[in-house]
């Protein structure tokens, strides 16, 4: 009835309330256990997590594991693509300034080599021009001497020829002829030799060598004579080489002057007459054949002036150098104004 007491209210709340308690008894267990290290319920629990998680997890189906690889292939491509073009980008840049580097080394070796081909070209010609000089110098050294030879034989004979009346007496102590050697010459001549009936000696001078006085006890010097007559030169000497003479107990001789070329050879008198040699070798040769047995040593051979020269100028010309080239026309030109007639 809607009029009777109103009914009496239950008692599930205060079980709720127990059971709330109950629960948070538990939880605080829980926690107290937590705390208290109970690592095997924290185990159990991580392994219950995990559980759930994995029958929770959806797996890919293949045709997006497909798709997810075709994704990939193609970026992998793009990447690969990038990457090849960046390389070979850089590489073109690089070889570009290597070659740009290269090309002005070349162009610099190249201007070398040009001043390279220049010098050399310039002391090819030098060159050139000392060879032709020294072929041209030797030439003239070697004429110049051919013509000095000429004038030196000249110079011979005509030392010779100005020399041949005069004779040469050694041994004639200094003093002894008193205030006059001409005449003290002609008086020892006459006494000590047999001249021939009515010959004259016709001497024209006579004096000591133009050298230094020498000491007392030195060698005295030589006396110089010259005769008018060449013949009667040589009568004197023949006749005086067939007599010692005497002169204060010291025997003089008598000889007569070359030029100091020819004194340098051998001279031998023989009865059918002089010869002069040229050396010891060939006055050696001749007195083997006479009969008389001689030894010579033989000295190294002294080197001619020509060996000196062709051996100082080594070049010599081709048979495409024979023309006169204009150093040569000068020099022959220079030559000319110094060489003497052929004449002379």
């Amino acid at each position: 009835m809607s009029g009777g007491r109103p009914k009496r209210q239950t008692k599930t709340p205060k079980k709720t309330e127990l059971d709330e308690a109950m629960s948070k008894k538990d939880h605080a267990e829980q926690l107290q256990a937590a705390k208290d290290g109970d690592e095997l319920a924290d185990v159990e629990l991580t392994a219950k997590d995990q559980v759930a998680s994995n029958n929770t997890c959806d797996f890919p189906t293949l045709s997006e594991l497909y798709n997810d690889f075709k994704s990939f292939k193609n970026d992998f491509r793009e990447a690969l693509r990038e990457i090849k073009v960046e390389m070979v980008t850089d590489l073109k840049a690089e070889l570009a300034t290597v070659a740009e580097g290269l090309a002005q080394k070349l162009t610099e070796q190249g201007a070398r080599l040009d001043d390279h081909d220049n010098a050399i070209a310039g002391a090819e010609g030098r060159i050139s021009e000392i060879e032709e000089s020294n072929v041209v110098t030797r030439e003239a050294l070697l004429s110049l001497l051919r013509e000095q030879r000429k004038l030196q034989e000249k110079v011979i004979d005509l030392e010779s020829r100005n020399r041949r009346n005069n004779m040469r007496i050694y041994g004639i102590p200094e003093d002894a002829e008193g205030a006059s050697m001409l005449d003290f010459v002609k008086n020892l001549l006459t006494r000590e030799l047999q001249l021939p009936e009515g010959m004259s000696l016709q001497i024209q001078r006579a004096h000591r060598a133009l050298t230094h006085k020498p000491g007392p006890g030195a060698t005295p010097r030589s006396v110089i004579i010259n005769f008018l007559q060449f013949n009667v030169k040589e009568t004197v000497l023949r006749l005086a080489w067939n007599k010692k003479i005497m002169l204060d107990n010291k025997q003089i001789y008598l000889t007569t002057i070359m030029p100091t070329k020819l004194s340098k050879n051998i001279r031998i008198h023989w009865s059918s007459g002089p010869r002069t040699y040229g050396d010891a070798e060939e006055a050696a040769s001749d007195l083997r054949a006479r009969g008389i047995e001689v030894t010579v040593s033989r000295a190294k051979p002294a080197t001619s002036i020509e060996d000196k020269i062709n051996a100082a100028f080594p070049w010599r010309a081709s048979d495409t150098e024979r023309g006169d080239s204009p150093m040569k026309a000068r020099v022959k030109r220079r030559l000319e104004q110094f060489r003497r007639g052929e004449g002379l």
